[in-house]
């Protein structure tokens, strides 16, 4: 009787549960659809698009994060517009979104790049053995830790604190430029490689 009754309180469950996953999982599909074409629509822009992120087709809940970072975006573009006024024999660019192959160029054209000390930028400065420029303005989190200690154990450690030190280090590669192409050379030396058949030997 016991497992009668069990079977008939289970089974109604066990039949109707995939339908409610399925259901479930549809419903979550369709309330991220404005997500992902938000983020479709933000990889599609080209570099320096710094215009404002039109709101109208955009439902309420994300309205309020898309307000942010249209405001966001305007500050920076005030700031770069201000920076360029401020030295007009620099040409100043204010770049949008990178994808892969553009910041690939990017690295390639670069002296430097001035970032904070992710593991992401740490790595793809080796890769393409582009001098990298720690900016450790304010409080730097513990996962910011690693790549300055893996650069500095190389000879590749560069780091600035407050805006003078970058035109200083910049000014001092431009008197030295013996130095600047000597850490290049040792980013060369250490630059990351990806050889196929190492990597399957130390899999197995």
């Amino acid at each position: 009787l016991l497992q009668a009754l069990l079977m008939g309180q289970l089974l109604p469950w066990l039949l109707t549960l995939p339908v409610l996953l399925l259901a479930m999982a549809l419903a979550v599909r369709q309330a991220l659809k404005p997500v992902r074409q938000l983020t479709g629509d933000l990889q599609r822009r080209p570099a320096g698009e710094l215009t404002p992120i039109p709101m109208e087709e955009l439902p309420s809940d994300l309205k309020p994060l898309v307000q942010a970072m249209n405001a966001l975006l305007g500050r920076v573009q005030q700031q770069v517009e201000h920076w360029a006024a401020q030295h007009p024999g620099l040409p100043v660019t204010a770049l949008g979104y990178q994808g892969p192959a553009a910041m690939a160029d990017l690295y390639g054209r670069a002296w430097a790049l001035v970032s904070r000390p992710g593991a992401r930028t740490a790595t793809e400065a080796l890769w393409m053995a582009c001098p990298l420029i720690f900016n450790d303005y304010g409080t730097t989190m513990p996962q910011e830790w690693l790549a300055p200690r893996y650069f500095a154990a190389r000879g590749l450690g560069q780091s600035i604190r407050r805006p003078g030190q970058l035109a200083a280090l910049v000014a001092q590669w431009l008197e030295n430029p013996e130095a600047y192409a000597a850490l290049r050379q040792r980013y060369q030396d250490h630059r990351l490689r990806s050889d196929p058949e190492r990597i399957v030997q130390a899999l197995l």
